[in-house]
């Protein structure tokens, strides 16, 4: 038998609670040979094992308790009426701003006890500003790459296959648009306005030199004796252009394609655009 540690009750020696108080006095239990203390069990003889204790925190670190902390709460009411300025405050608006009345009309002023936006800090502007460049950067370079496999494809096509595909003109801005969204995770409407310009602008001159390269081909590949240079080949296209009529129908009539599938291309893109904001 063992006497309560709190009310001096008599209790059993493997009892933990009280019967009268309810208090717990130890977590240790003997059962024959074993003994048995919180989550420990020994063997009479044996010595127990050490717990384990938590290591020390580190310098400059902040301790945490393991016991909750409760904060108790107050139901504050306030006259807002005997203190038109806490009632301001209290009605001003998600921003932190309030109507303040001025010789000039009734201007906004800031709220101090209003929640700031966390980009108004130097730090989280700086952050920002870095991570819209960097997307910009990647964004300019996927563009160029969607750039240079619309021209592989075009020659491919046009020079190797020999034909005429009517999405040259569309595959044009769509891969460079593709390349910009894929490496720099965001676009908007100018960068759809600017890579629609880019490959207007980049259309005629492509045709022509893929077409004076064209003409090329075919007449080395008909005469293999001759050795052209581009400019002979260039000289030859502009002659053929000049003197055919049918050759230069044909020409004119690529150009209305492949201006019709850039349109159609801008089109897409800028409405997408649109439709996302």
């Amino acid at each position: 038998m063992k006497s309560c540690g709190f009310c001096g009750k008599q209790m059993e020696d493997n009892m933990v609670y009280c019967p009268e108080c309810g208090e717990a006095n130890s977590t240790k239990v003997t059962n024959g040979d074993r003994t048995t203390e919180g989550n420990v069990s020994t063997l009479a003889g044996e010595e127990p094992k050490k717990k384990l204790q938590p290591l020390p925190p580190l310098a400059g670190q902040p301790t945490y308790s393991a016991e909750p902390v409760y904060t108790p709460t107050v139901d504050v009411k306030v006259n807002t009426e005997a203190r038109p300025e806490l009632k301001a405050k209290l009605q001003s608006d998600a921003y932190g701003t309030q109507p303040q009345a001025t010789p000039y009309g009734t201007q906004a002023q800031a709220n101090p006890y209003a929640v700031q936006d966390p980009t108004y800090y130097n730090t989280g502007s700086a952050v920002v500003t870095e991570q819209k460049s960097m997307n910009v950067v990647l964004g300019t370079i996927g563009a160029i790459l969607g750039f240079v496999i619309a021209l592989a494809i075009w020659y491919f096509c046009t020079n190797i296959l020999h034909v005429i595909i009517y999405l040259h003109g569309f595959v044009f801005v769509f891969l460079p648009y593709f390349g910009y969204r894929l490496l720099g995770r965001r676009s908007n409407v100018v960068v759809a306005a600017v890579i629609s310009i880019v490959a207007l602008l980049l259309v005629y001159p492509t045709e022509i030199i893929f077409g004076t390269l064209s003409v090329k081909d075919q007449l080395e590949d008909k005469h293999y004796y001759l050795d052209l240079t581009y400019e002979e080949a260039s000289d030859l296209y502009e002659m053929a252009r000049e003197e055919n009529s049918s050759f230069n129908a044909e020409i004119i009539w690529n150009f209305i394609i492949i201006y019709l599938g850039v349109a159609v291309g801008i089109f897409s893109i800028i409405s997408a655009e649109t439709k996302q904001r």
